[in-house]
C-alpha cells in the first residue's frame, strides 16, 4: 500500500496534483500571472479549433484572453479589486449567446487538459 502511494505522490511532483503542496490553488497556478499564461495557453488552441473558433468570429481573442484571466483570478480568490471590471454577469448569462453542445464541451475539455499539461 504505502508503495503506490509513494509512485503517486512521487508522479505528481510539479504538476497540478501536487496542489496541496500549494496554500491555493491560484498559487498551484502560478498567481495572476499564472491565470493570464493559462488563460492564453487555452486561446492558442481555441484559436486553430474548427469547432470552438466560430464561437468567437472577431480576428483577435484579446478580450476572451483577458476575461478567462480575470475570471480565473477572482474564482480563485485573487485580488477582486482587479477582475470586477465586468463581472455583473454571471458565468451562465455570459455564456447564453453561443451555441454549446456535447461537441463544444469536448473540444472544450480537450484543450484545456492540454493546457494544464504543459
Amino acid at each position: 500500500m504505502g508503495n503506490g502511494r509513494t509512485r503517486r505522490a512521487a508522479r505528481d511532483e510539479g504538476t497540478i496534483c501536487s496542489v496541496a503542496k500549494c496554500a491555493t490553488l491560484l498559487e498551484a497556478l502560478g498567481g495572476e500571472a499564472g491565470c493570464r499564461r493559462l488563460s492564453a495557453g487555452f486561446y492558442a488552441r481555441v484559436g486553430t479549433d474548427p469547432i470552438l473558433r466560430p464561437l468567437f468570429p472577431g480576428k483577435s481573442l484579446k478580450c476572451a484572453i483577458e476575461e478567462f484571466a480575470a475570471f480565473l483570478v477572482q474564482f480563485l480568490g485573487g485580488d477582486e479589486e482587479q477582475t470586477q471590471r465586468r463581472w455583473w454577469l454571471s458565468l451562465r448569462e455570459s455564456h447564453a449567446r453561443f451555441r454549446i453542445g456535447p461537441a463544444e464541451r469536448r473540444a472544450w475539455l480537450k484543450h484545456m487538459a492540454a493546457t494544464l499539461e504543459v
